[in-house]
């Protein structure tokens, strides 16, 4: 266990370096709690070192089996059911069939760190109990029912599937591996055999977890499900103080947990929220599919994985709208998208797991000569100056690798209007079009109806040009192009003031300097103007 999964738990752990477990020594049954509405006087059940740390040795654990989940859901491996096999090994303390626990942690900003939730739903005539846990934090979300037999070994657990809302039910190999040993030894030498072996985990962990624990004794303690009295361990390392409260009388034992910082600051609070009645099975046993092998997930995601659209009928990818999309192991998918408005575009296709590649073949509906194309993590593609009504198209192809069943991924296409001068470039037609202005004098107009002000000064003295826009809205911009028959040191637009600012230097008399004013037309107002001012110096 690393202080990497630690940190799931209690932001408090990965702090600490922690170098073992103090003895605190047995402590003697009390006499059982008084009557009424008031909080019991001492707690009624025994406990020693063992019992009350190992509570918070569970917790991190379910947060550590979070992380394998998912790789559960999607695989043979059965790392997530050892893990069960831990958790739910020493016990939960006493639940009540269809009693429940709320746990949550949160931060000194109140910011949600996680939150478990717990309960025990029936206990079959065999004495298995049936347990229901949901364990939520930032990168996390899992939910599961799983039955622990009388000997706690899990049999059997229930999920129901994120992708394909399907109930599932996994038949753990630690189940049927119990079933062969029992051919060979008896169910007492079993679990004493287990029992040996997780001693010594069990010192790791928490040695790992705590330095120098320090009981404090009983005491009271409120928390969101009411009052109660518990045990009061505390604990210091390099300069950080956690506090533990805990009563074996109370289901799921863990009542509240602090962690302050070097400055005496509550940095995280975990406590005992809630203690529910009534909890149900979320999963319908009667629809209960057994959980496939790899090798059927396989097969099954490559019938989902279909092959979409042809070339002559690609799917129509709608702009600003994500798209979910799909290509058959190695094949490929066939797509366009029709721009109504000038401008650049942008294509992104993201969330595939393998080998893809995006090729883009621009105005060519016959998909014969691409011209650029994309491949990693994240595709993507640009296209300059796309003018408006053109239709464009491209293909998202799946290569051999060790997904080589199909790929599933999101498109999303969008326009630039703040224009690339590259795509000006290539369009050539600012310096046909652009509009001459000369030093010392201003210019007030409006963009233009395709988003585009092509603009040139001749230098007369030099060496310093000074271009300024005033009233220029958030929906264009001022850009830098080129210079002709001159070297200068590069120009960028900058705000200064209200304004935006180019400033051109180490021009020779005569150059010939072009700028433009690119944005979204759509937005601008028959009112919007802006001023554009010219000198040297």
């Amino acid at each position: 266990m690393t202080a990497g999964n630690f940190s799931r738990l209690l932001p408090a752990i990965f702090l600490l370096t922690l170098v073992g477990c103090a003895g605190m020594g047995p402590q003697p049954a009390v006499p059982p709690p008084g009557t009424g509405e008031e909080p019991a006087a001492a707690i009624r059940s025994p406990y020693d070192e063992r019992s009350i740390l190992l509570p918070f040795v569970r917790l991190s654990m379910i947060a550590e089996s979070a992380d394998y989940f998912e790789q559960f859901l999607f695989s043979d491996d059965d790392i997530f059911p050892d893990y069960i096999f831990k958790i739910f090994w020493f016990g939960y303390g006493p639940y009540e069939v269809g009693q429940g626990t709320v746990l949550r942690s949160i931060s000194a900003n109140g910011e949600l760190f996680f939150q478990l939730e717990q309960s025990l739903l029936a206990i079959d005539p065999e004495g298995g109990h049936w347990w229901q846990l949901r364990y939520s934090s930032e990168s996390a979300d899992i939910f599961f029912e799983v039955l622990i037999s009388d000997q706690k070994i899990p049999q059997s657990i229930r999920y129901i599937d994120p992708e394909y809302s399907l109930p599932y039910e996994h038949i753990p190999f630690i189940a049927e591996g119990y079933k062969r040993a029992l051919q060979e030894r008896s169910a007492e030498e079993i679990k004493t055999s287990i029992q040996e072996e997780w001693e010594k985990e069990i010192e790791q962990n928490l040695g790992f977890m705590f330095s120098k624990p320090e009981v404090l004794g009983e005491e009271p303690v409120d928390v969101g499900a009411g009052s109660y009295v518990a045990v009061h361990i505390r604990d210091h390392t390099a300069g950080q103080m956690v506090d533990y409260w805990i009563s074996p009388d109370v289901p799921g034992q863990i009542l509240k947990i602090e962690f302050k910082d070097a400055e005496g600051k509550m940095a995280y609070i975990t406590e005992l929220l809630e203690i529910t009645s009534g909890a149900q099975s979320q999963i319908d046993e009667g629809k209960l599919i057994p959980k496939p092998s790899f090798e059927n997930i396989v097969e099954q995601e490559q019938k989902n994985y279909e092959r979409e659209g042809i070339p002559e009928a690609p799917v129509e990818i709608v702009l600003d709208e994500p798209y979910f999309g799909s290509v058959g192991p190695e094949g490929s998918s066939y797509y366009s998208i029709t721009v109504e408005r000038q401008g650049d575009l942008y294509i992104e296709v993201s969330d595939h797991s393998g080998d893809a590649e995006l090729i883009y073949y621009g105005k060519d509906a016959l998909f014969k000569d691409w011209t650029t194309s994309s491949q990693g993590a994240t595709m993507n593609v640009e296209d300059y100056l796309v003018e408006a009504g053109s239709t464009v198209y491209f293909t998202i192809v799946d290569h051999a690798d060790e997904y080589s069943y199909g790929e599933v991924y999101t498109i999303s296409a969008r326009q630039e209007f703040i224009l690339d001068s590259i795509g000006i470039l290539m369009k050539g037609d600012i310096y046909t079009q652009a509009a001459e202005l000369s030093a010392g004098e201003s210019l007030i107009a409006g963009l233009e109806k395709d988003g585009l002000n092509y603009y040139k000064v001749v230098v007369r003295q030099g060496p310093n040009l000074k271009i300024v826009v005033s009233g220029l809205p958030d929906y264009a911009a001022l850009s830098w192009f080129d210079a002709v028959n001159g070297t200068f040191s590069g120009a960028v637009s900058r705000w200064d003031g209200d304004q935006r600012l180019l400033e051109i230097q180490e021009v020779t008399p005569g150059t010939v300097c072009y700028f433009y004013i690119s944005g979204d037309a759509r937005a601008a107002g028959p009112d919007d103007r802006f001023e554009i001012s010219v000198s040297e110096f």
